[in-house]
């Protein structure tokens, strides 16, 4: 048995007391006395919701999970402090002032992107060997260092009395308590977090979680049953978000879903910060329409949620169609994996669709399913030589009882707009540090190893060699700092994008990646390449002996080397 478990932990238990009651029904089921159980990812005992329990092979692809997104709503309490900086604490102090909404949104902005974060002296980081937690129940003084972090949105939704609802979007590493802690320091006061649940973990969502006790009280026959998808398989940590047709005349139910959903409008050809918000907004709204933003109502159940979130997008690129030669960033198959909600609503731009007016567009629109809510930048434009903006659109949604979100422009740190275009140019320079700044998750290409001349095995260097996706912006050529993905696991390497001079003075543009740690043939397999940053441009060597030296000197630049 491998696979997943999604589950939906209660508040009160510790992440390693669902590990231990799973793994006791895991091994009645199986008869495997040994399978091997584990947890993707602690909560904290006093959170609540997604807890990604591994079982078999499957607790191997911890690293796999490393920068995938987490959600939460959090709940925090402004005027008191206490040691833990959660409710189990010990107070410290009380009488603290309430900060105003606003204030909490101009502090929350200072604390998003990647920043330093100190964790709580009552956390499972180690110190010289020792748990942090247990050196702080005995009162010994330490500090434990700032580390850096992903926090992608903080967003304030309420304060009532002194207790504020927050959703966080961040990657992993990042502690829910030190954003009460740090947001109250920023407003001048204090604050600790009252209560916690994650929304999502990566793919597994809140959702299609179950709750312990359920999975335990599950005959062995319900547990195993292909459509209680409560046993994930190894491939759904790749799961990609479903498909809605953009001119079907069946309604979502037709398709077998039966969802509401809040729909995110824009071309989008890749997913940089500013898209993010964009997304970001529409779970917003359909985590507070299924409840899950609300404390006061005990822990949500996997069949509460009835609304979900999609995206709109072209399958293919408007600019060929339009006439310009501007080339994607992706295309929508890499698309489809970066994005981040729970259908993508897919259209074919071609004339037709040129053609369309704006009422036309989202006429068509609606006919996808139960639109609850629609969320647009303020700048986006549609329908015919771009006529129609946010001012129409809002109009045409007010006729029709649908509420618009406008998402105000998303700066990047030099204060200019965050845009494709920019990242674009970026690219084309080999500046993939400032993409990545821009980009959610880095630059990146996949795909399937094909042979090549296997010249780099002959001289000590093998390369798992891909083709650039066709139609797509081209990488300035040149050797790059890269992570590649394969399997589940994560490897440093060293990547050669465009030509081999030194081989083949008209070589085809292709990306040779270098893995350190893994000697073996890839071909037929699928890998991931993440670029981190550009080192040199590509040069003709006179030798293999000139070539091999210069790779050392590469390879030394590589983590660990």
């Amino acid at each position: 048995m491998d696979g997943f478990i999604n589950i939906n932990k209660p508040a009160g238990m510790t992440s390693n007391d669902v590990v231990v009651r799973v793994r006791r029904r895991l091994r009645e089921i199986s008869g495997d006395k040994k399978i091997k159980v584990g947890h993707l990812g602690t909560l904290d005992p006093a959170a609540e919701g997604v807890l990604v329990v591994a079982f078999g092979r499957a607790t191997k692809l911890f690293d796999a999970f490393l920068d995938k997104k987490k959600r939460y709503a959090a709940e925090f309490t402004f005027g008191a402090e206490t040691d833990t900086l959660d409710r189990d604490g010990k107070i410290l102090s009380e009488g603290g002032a309430i900060p105003g909404i606003d204030a909490l949104r101009e502090a929350a902005k200072k604390l998003t992107g990647e920043v330093w974060q100190t964790p709580p002296l009552y956390s499972a980081k180690s110190v010289n060997g020792k748990k942090a937690y247990d050196m702080a129940r005995r009162g010994e003084a330490f500090e434990l260092p700032p580390k850096r972090v992903v926090i992608n949105d903080i967003e304030i939704l309420s304060i009532e009395g002194d207790k504020a609802v927050v959703i966080v979007d961040c990657l992993g590493g990042v502690y829910i308590r030190s954003i009460a802690r740090d947001l109250a320091a920023l407003c001048g006061t204090t604050a600790y977090m009252s209560a916690l649940r994650r929304l999502e973990a990566g793919v597994f969502k809140l959702s299609e979680s179950i709750t312990l006790d359920a999975f335990m009280s599950l005959a062995n026959d319900g547990i195993e049953s292909p459509g209680n998808a409560v046993l994930l398989p190894l491939e759904y940590i790749s799961k990609t978000p479903s498909v809605l047709p953009f001119f079907s005349d069946k309604p979502v139910v037709a398709c077998g879903e039966g969802k509401s959903l809040i729909v995110t409008l824009g071309y989008m050809d890749c997913v940089h910060i500013g898209h993010a918000r964009l997304l970001n907004a529409a779970k917003t709204a359909a985590d507070i329409a299924n409840g899950y933003a609300d404390f006061g109502g005990g822990q949500p159940e996997r069949s509460e949620k009835t609304v979900y979130t999609a995206a709109f997008t072209f399958l293919n690129s408007p600019f060929a169609v339009i006439g310009r030669d501007t080339l994607p960033i992706y295309g929508f198959e890499t698309r489809l994996k970066l994005f981040d909600c729970d259908f993508v609503i897919s259209a074919e731009f071609d004339l037709g669709f040129k053609a369309l007016s704006g009422r036309g567009f989202l006429d068509a629109l609606l006919k996808t399913g139960d639109i609850k809510g629609v969320v647009a930048g303020k700048d986006y434009r549609f329908s015919e030589n771009a006529a129609c903006g946010t001012e129409f659109l809002e109009e045409y949604l007010k006729e029709k009882g649908i509420p618009l979100t406008v998402v105000d422009t998303v700066l990047d740190c030099g204060g200019q707009k965050a845009s494709s275009s920019k990242i674009r140019e970026y690219l084309t320079d080999g500046d993939v540090a400032r993409a990545n700044a821009l980009l959610c998750r880095r630059y990146r290409v996949s795909g399937e190893v094909i042979r090549g001349t296997q010249t780099g095995s002959k001289i000590g260097f093998p390369t798992a060699n891909l083709r650039p996706e066709e139609g797509t912006v081209r990488l300035k050529e040149g050797v790059y700092l890269t992570k590649t993905r394969l399997a589940g696991k994560t490897y440093d390497s060293l990547t050669n994008v465009g030509g081999r001079p030194t081989f083949d003075a008209c070589g085809e543009y292709l990306y040779e990646t270098y893995i350190s740690g893994l000697n073996r043939p890839l071909y037929g397999e699928r890998i991931e390449v993440e670029f981190i940053d550009r080192l040199r441009d590509i040069i003709k060597f006179d030798s293999l002996g000139k070539l091999t030296e210069q790779l050392e000197k590469d390879k030394r630049l590589l983590p660990g080397q």
